[in-house]
């Protein structure tokens, strides 16, 4: 089980040596196995894959001390949100982002939630990939931030260029 902050966790498993897999794509493919041995309900021992040695820990968080934590907060970065469409008022702007996790192997779907935003602020019911352009937003910075969840991963934010309206 993955926290939010991305710490792993393990529950209800009985007293032996496991090994942990983890397969993931946050910045390219890569591989980490992990042998842990549980005692008691604890994880006493952890050693990565290539380690010969277990690595016993006394921080609340062995899979730290042995660099064991993946970081899937990069994702929502690499796979940003856009705005597309013409910046005056009265046009429609369109946000951009995809509706997928690129954390996950294979890459699967997620769910994102869109705000518009006027000079930083969000705008009153402004949450569809659509926004029309009215007068209030003359003269003003539009954005638009896309937020992603997905079970066991980190939910990410990213928000798109700024952009003058005429």
């Amino acid at each position: 089980m993955t926290s939010r902050t991305g710490a792993y966790q393990v529950k209800g498993v009985p007293d032996g040596k496991y090994w942990l897999r983890m397969l993931y794509s946050a910045d390219g493919f890569k591989v980490r196995s992990i042998a842990i041995t549980i005692k008691s309900g604890k994880v006493i021992s952890v050693r990565v894959s290539t380690s010969s040695t277990p690595v016993t820990t006394t921080v609340d968080d062995p899979f730290l001390a042995v660099n064991a934590r993946l970081d899937l907060a990069s994702w929502y970065r690499r796979y940003g949100v856009r705005v597309e469409g013409s910046k005056h008022v009265g046009n429609t702007q369109t946000a951009v982002a995809p509706p997928w996790v690129a954390g996950t192997y294979p890459a699967s779907y997620g769910s994102r939630t869109l705000q518009w935003k006027r000079n930083g602020v969000p705008i009153s019911g402004a949450t569809k990939t659509k926004y029309k352009l009215r007068s209030a937003d003359r003269g003003k910075k539009i954005t638009v931030t896309a937020t992603f969840r997905k079970y066991g991963y980190v939910t990410g934010s990213t928000t798109s260029r700024s952009y003058r309206i005429g």
